[in-house]
């Protein structure tokens, strides 16, 4: 039975309880479409729109769609009794499986990546049967709003370990030292927080955005020269090559969806291999950056990533950088005087 029951009207069934939190309502949304069939209708982060005190809306977690005077979505009502509403459905967590939160555990926070990271509550490749996963990742989020919601966060669900996806939606907006920065500081404020191990996963090399490939490498390349420089983060974080990942494969079409920007169920299998195996390395991790399942920085610092040189034009010409040397690796790497030696990590 789900960890997680959606029931029209304002009274949980017998067994499960009200969620007693937005944050675990966040939760909620991922575990209850976890728990769904392939074809079942999810709800995702995204979904979730505001906290409210109501009293002619459901008590706590409740979501509506297509109901009369609100906004389809998730809400949380911290009214103290709520009542029934048309179809608003009252969502309750089952009671010392999801209700009470479990705590010392797993927190999945992030942008899309996260949020469509469906069944991360039931995979066991990372952790076991007894460890549990929470996902909150919403998509379109920044490493800004994942910073703003750390402390609520900590609070309710006080995570061991906390799994990391941001930083390719802010490029979007700000410059890739701001994005850094943000980055840094959420990572920074998890192990303040107690958090034993942050995993995060860098930018992926996904088709449909080469034209922000280029602040994505500069984005990776100074999260890395912080881990090689920092001996304070040694054995408290630990990043994922998800970039050069996917270009030692080959970068497929097929490890994206059809919008060739998020991950399909085969980029999920790598990201979940490439997961369980840097989760393998605890207590404390001795490897501070994976890359395809293998070391490439240990602890103590050394090792280095593929970086491309971000000024470099062919001819001079603007439009021609590393990013256009992407679009076509095979001619213009040789053929293009100082492709291959600036667009190192393309031409690799």
């Amino acid at each position: 039975m789900s960890s997680i029951s959606l029931v029209t009207g304002n009274t949980c069934p017998a067994g499960y309880t009200y969620i007693s939190s937005w944050p675990a309502c966040r939760a909620a949304l991922s575990a209850y479409s976890s728990s769904l069939p392939p074809d079942g209708s999810a709800i995702f982060g995204y979904d979730f729109v505001d906290t409210e005190t109501e009293q002619s809306w459901p008590k706590g977690c409740y979501h509506c769609d297509d109901v009369n005077g609100c906004t389809d979505g998730a809400w949380y009502n911290n009214h103290g009794t709520g009542s029934a509403n048309a179809g608003a459905q009252v969502m309750c967590g089952k009671m010392d499986d999801f209700e009470p939160t479990a705590k010392d555990q797993i927190l999945f926070i992030g942008d899309s990546d996260v949020d469509y990271w469906t069944g991360v509550e039931n995979n066991d490749s990372f952790g076991d049967a007894g460890t549990t996963k929470f996902n909150v990742g919403v998509g379109g989020y920044t490493c800004k709003d994942v910073k703003n919601e750390v402390a609520p966060f900590l609070d309710v669900f006080d995570p061991s370990r906390v799994v990391l996806v941001c930083g390719e939606n802010d490029l979007f907006e700000r410059s890739v030292a701001k994005t850094f920065e943000f980055f840094q500081e959420v990572v920074q404020s998890y192990i303040d927080g107690g958090v034993e191990t942050v995993f995060a996963f860098s930018t992926k090399p996904e088709p449909s955005t080469f034209w922000l490939h280029s602040q994505y490498r500069q984005l990776d390349a100074m999260i890395v020269d912080w881990i090689e420089t920092d001996d304070d983060i040694d054995g408290r974080f630990v990043f994922i090559d998800s970039y050069n990942g996917f270009k030692d494969l080959g970068n497929p079409n097929n490890l994206y969806q059809g919008d060739k920007l998020h991950l399909s169920a085969r980029g999920y299998g790598y990201w979940e291999a490439w997961l369980a195996i840097a989760m393998e390395d605890n207590a404390p991790p001795s490897c501070r950056m994976w890359r395809s399942g293998e070391c490439v920085i240990a602890g103590g610092g050394g090792g280095g990533v593929c970086v491309d040189d971000p000024n470099w034009r062919y001819n001079g010409n603007e439009n021609f950088g590393c990013d256009w040397v992407a679009n076509k690796p095979f001619r213009r790497c040789e053929r293009k005087e100082g492709a291959k030696e600036a667009c190192e990590c393309t031409c690799a």
